[in-house]
């Protein structure tokens, strides 16, 4: 937007110099003194709503938080803000002993890794094929950006069924509040991890949200790319 408004009236000899200077100029310190602080405050507020009301002795209110906090995790990761929420952790760790949050939020990296495996069973594209199986691996290790991007957020559907999917598995970490005793990678290895001998518990939740990503992405269907 910037960049157009300065085409308006910066004469063409100075444009390639003049028009990006002031762009970026305009746009960093926007960055920086207006997007960011704002940016911030919603992490910092969601990061506190989220940790008090999974860790709520109401079981309702925890199983919808940690829905809520599941589903929506893998678009904070798409931005970045899911790195408000590690001070999150460290303050659980830190006066309970084990955070609750991160397996609920870790069922969004399980649940992708169903609908990864929805789309391959689904898909005749031999090359999206081999780029989601090729992807499985680190899935399965809580690393999920090669699935995010290479996989269910370029189909578009499979990316809100992992997302639904995360919400299953979320609710289900919150409502046996499964805990972990320090921060780690967020798929099977974080078994390790778990809290108060609950590794069965954990491992349900993990199936859970694996089955979970695979229903949705099923029946939400997508269109598979032309070879």
């Amino acid at each position: 937007f910037i960049e157009k408004q300065c085409r308006k009236f910066i004469p063409d000899v100075l444009d390639l110099f003049v028009t990006p200077l002031i762009t970026l100029t305009i746009s960093v310190l926007a960055a920086l003194f207006i997007l960011q602080p704002v940016g911030g405050a919603i992490s910092d507020a969601m990061g506190i709503l989220v940790s008090n009301t999974i860790a709520s002795d109401n079981t309702i209110v925890s199983v919808l938080s940690g829905a809520i906090s599941g589903g929506l995790f893998l678009p904070l990761v798409m931005t970045g803000m899911h790195q408000a929420l590690t001070p999150i952790h460290a303050d659980l760790i830190a006066n309970v002993g084990y955070t609750i949050l991160l397996p609920a939020l870790a069922a969004a990296g399980m649940a992708q890794v169903g609908a990864t495996l929805a789309v391959i069973r689904k898909t005749k594209n031999e090359r999206l094929k081999k780029t989601a199986k090729n992807g499985l691996i680190p899935g399965f290790l809580g690393i999920g950006e090669p699935l995010i991007y290479g996989v269910t957020l370029p189909l578009g559907k499979p990316f809100l069924g992992a997302c639904l999917g995360a919400a299953v598995g979320g609710a289900v970490m919150a409502l046996f509040k499964v805990g972990a005793v320090a921060l780690g990678v967020s798929g099977l290895p974080l078994a390790l991890l778990i809290a108060d001998g609950k590794i069965l518990v954990f491992l349900i939740g993990v199936l859970a949200s694996y089955a979970a990503g695979y229903f949705f992405t099923s029946i939400l269907g997508f269109e598979d790319p032309v070879e």
